[in-house]
């Protein structure tokens, strides 16, 4: 069912010589102003606006030749002529005048016979337009596959015209060349990528090759569009216009994928993260419990090393790019969060933190930050803290492939081959050389305190 045609208004117009009959259909028409509108036919300019002539025998005795004419003008959209007669023997009616009139009605006539003849007449005018739209739709189809098949020989390639307001698109040497209008070839452009082209074309400023992939008005596949300007005054243009769908049809596949992908990686990064949380909890319950000192420090050594992949997860699946986060902002965060961890009083020890803003992996993310982790353990146990004005300093250079890694404390007193030390200097070491394929230096002097230094591959 067209539930489209039942919300039309459509424009009737009457035409008649009796006045009384032109009065009584008035009336009946009447209650459907919502959907009809109404007017006389007073010269043959108002058929411009009829979607239906309702006309008498004596207008259409006078007028014949005209209303033929407009029938015939009309075409191929199917213009109707309702004939209103009161003459008892409607079968006189000859075949010739059956040419003029499409349907016939005698007066009296009930409102619901008329209403009913009125729409069967509409509903034919309607379909009628509604397939020439369609078929000039298809003209249109056609004549663009036929130059797509002939630019399939001809390599794609044509040229527009301005002044001419003609597209020219080459065959292969010994064929003929095809022309076609602009308005034509911009009609299987979607209007928001007819509007680039159009203004590419018509803009006098734009001088720079022009390329742009869109999909095609009415079919599945999608177009590529290449056009440069030549002359200066830029009203001739050559171009390239292929067939991109199995390109785009596999990037949209890739793309597909990579979203499947995501989601698998944040579920995992999802899943990591529960799992830490949920071991730095029990870690977190059995310090509340402890009673000795040291086992005391030895948890919060194992949360902090915690902390600092937990504190990466977290960050990373909060974030767009999740596969290169960015150094910088991660180790400002990282460093206060794991003082807060170690120490009650954090805020006494200056921080000086310089790092680059260089995108890395995730495990190089992740092994930068269990280094200063280490790091900080190691200035806690040494006993940072404790010393008047602590200072800190964390750095990272950039050098191409390779970054100069390196942190500072103003604690000098730590010998490095204490017992106490051998777990965290085995992870530091592990970690530079191992894990970011770099080598380190240690130092410790009571006038520049400790330093760490290491080339890492970020």
């Amino acid at each position: 069912m067209d539930i489209d045609f039942y919300s039309d208004t459509f424009n009737i117009v009457l035409g008649f010589k009796q006045k009384a009959n032109c009065d009584a259909i008035r009336k009946m028409l009447e209650d459907k102003t919502h959907r009809y509108i109404v007017s006389e036919c007073n010269c043959d300019a108002d058929m411009d606006k009829a979607d239906l002539l309702i006309i008498d025998g004596a207008f259409l005795e006078e007028r014949r030749d005209a209303v033929m004419g407009y029938k015939e003008k009309s075409l191929p959209i199917f213009f109707p002529v309702l004939l209103v007669t009161a003459h008892p023997q409607t079968e006189l009616v000859t075949k010739h005048l059956w040419i003029c009139i499409d349907e016939l009605v005698r007066m009296p006539v009930l409102k619901i016979e008329l209403f009913a003849r009125i729409e069967i007449l509409l509903r034919a005018r309607k379909s009628s337009r509604d397939a020439n739209i369609r078929a000039s739709i298809l003209k249109k189809e056609v004549r663009l596959k036929n130059l797509l098949a002939h630019m399939a020989f001809g390599g794609g390639f044509f040229r527009i015209s301005l002044d001419e307001n003609v597209v020219t698109f080459f065959g292969k040497e010994g064929e003929d060349d095809r022309n076609i209008s602009l308005d034509d070839w911009l009609f299987s452009v979607p209007d928001d990528y007819r509007k680039q082209i159009e203004t590419y074309i018509f803009s006098p400023s734009e001088s720079e090759p022009f390329v742009l992939s869109y999909p095609h008005a009415y079919s599945d596949r999608w177009d590529i569009v290449q056009l440069i300007k030549v002359g200066k005054k830029g009203n001739v243009l050559y171009g390239m216009w292929m067939d991109f769908t199995k390109e785009k049809r596999r990037e949209e596949e890739l793309e597909r994928l990579l979203s499947e992908r995501n989601v698998l990686i944040r579920e995992l990064q999802h899943r990591a993260r529960t799992s830490l949380q949920l071991v730095s909890s029990i870690i977190n319950l059995e310090e509340k419990s402890a009673d000795s000192p040291s086992v005391i420090r030895v948890l919060k050594e194992i949360n902090t090393r915690i902390d600092a992949i937990l504190f990466l997860y977290q960050r990373v699946y909060s974030e767009k790019n999740m596969y290169s986060p960015t150094l910088g902002d991660f180790v400002k965060e990282l460093v206060p969060i794991l003082l807060k961890r170690l120490i009650k009083k954090p805020a006494n020890i200056s921080l000086d933190i310089s790092v680059c803003d260089v995108e890395t992996t995730i495990d190089k993310a992740n092994y930068v930050g269990i280094l200063i982790a280490e790091l900080l353990i190691l200035a806690i146990k040494r006993g940072l803290h404790k010393i008047q004005d602590p200072a800190m300093e964390i750095s990272v250079k950039c050098m191409g492939s390779h970054a100069k890694f390196l942190y500072h404390d103003n604690h000098g007193s730590m010998d490095i081959l204490q017992k106490d030390y051998d777990f965290s200097i085995a992870i530091l070491k592990t970690i530079a050389e191992n894990s970011l394929d770099g080598k380190f230096d240690i130092s410790v002097t009571k006038d520049t305190g400790f330093c760490f230094s290491a080339e890492l591959k970020l």
